[in-house]
């Protein structure tokens, strides 16, 4: 007898994530909506990231084989195989839920027909687990033009839910995009072009910060991507399009754009110290952050603070 359909279909990318994968599994199969599947991609890891996942059964789990393509094709073959009715959600294998995560944004769906997808604050938690601080931001309608034109990611990915018929018109994933990096920025940019999408102010989560992340190729790698993205979907507006090879052929960074991913680099080069407790390493980096870019360091502690405050109160109520 074939199962019930569930409501909500959860689509976890994992490479190489056997010290992550079980404790982003648990927090799914513990949400306290039930009515879910986990479909959770093994994108050709080499670890033994099968092998955890095979030491939890569950016949609400599935897990599929990929060879080695990236997070935007293995996030693809996921959303191919889902049996949701309604919704499709979204964790990286390095990342956690909180229980309550699933429910309480199907509920704000349910009740706010007019979003195609919703967000959630989550907190930025360091390799050896402490909490950074918090991100997400809640949206207003010059936000959501930001978001259409790839100027703004609001929430983490992991904590990205989305009505599966808006998937029909917006399309899945790019898989031009190799590497883990802006792929994401690209579907959110697509789902804002089909309607509004909205941030719960509810910190329903976890995203770990790795330091890899902060390294000085990778963020210009990332910050590049971004370009391309933005430049894409100016020259798609006006109806013609631009390939990986055509933007690579006319990029080159200005000096205000390389000052840009220095300073995003110390930025976030603090932030990780300081979640590892290295207090003089965080001020040291902090301090060079502020003065290479001294309004970006602002709005960036402003925001954090903001989304602390935001955060806090919503727990409140």
């Amino acid at each position: 007898m074939p199962l019930p359909r569930p409501l909500v279909s959860v689509v976890i990318p994992a490479f190489n994530a056997s010290p992550y994968i079980a404790q982003a599994t648990r927090s799914v199969l513990s949400q306290s909506l039930s009515e879910l599947e986990l479909i959770v991609v093994d994108d050709g890891s080499t670890d033994d990231t099968r092998e955890v996942l095979t030491r939890m059964p569950n016949h609400r789990l599935r897990v599929l084989g990929e060879t080695n393509q990236g997070p935007a094709r293995a996030r693809n073959q996921g959303c191919r195989s889902a049996r949701a009715t309604q919704y499709l959600a979204f964790l990286d294998a390095d990342d956690w839920w909180d229980a309550d995560k699933l429910l309480q944004q199907v509920r704000f769906l349910e009740a706010n027909p007019e979003l195609v997808a919703a967000g959630c604050f989550m907190r930025y938690v360091s390799g050896s687990g402490r909490v950074l601080g918090q991100t997400g931001q809640t949206l207003h309608a010059a936000d959501l033009r930001r978001v259409a034109a790839g100027e703004l990611f609001p929430f983490p990915m992991s904590s990205l839910i989305v009505r599966r018929s808006v998937l029909a018109r917006a399309g899945l994933f790019d898989e031009s995009f190799r590497y883990p990096g802006c792929e994401d920025l690209d579907f959110v940019s697509r789902l804002a072009m089909e309607g509004p999408l909205q941030c719960l102010p509810s910190v329903l989560g976890s995203y770990r910060i790795h330091p890899a992340s902060a390294m000085a190729r990778e963020r210009v790698r990332i910050n590049t991507e971004a370009r391309f993205v933005r430049q894409r979907i100016a020259r798609r507006a006006q109806g013609a399009d631009l390939t990986w090879e055509e933007f690579g052929v006319s990029y080159r960074r200005t000096w205000g754009q390389r000052r840009r991913d220095l300073v995003e680099v110390l930025y976030r080069s603090a932030a990780l110290w300081h979640g590892e407790g290295r207090q003089l390493r965080a001020l040291t980096y902090g301090g060079l952050a502020f003065v290479a870019g001294p309004w970006y360091t602002l709005r960036r502690l402003y925001r954090q603070r903001r989304g602390q405050r935001l955060g806090s109160s919503a727990r409140g109520h």
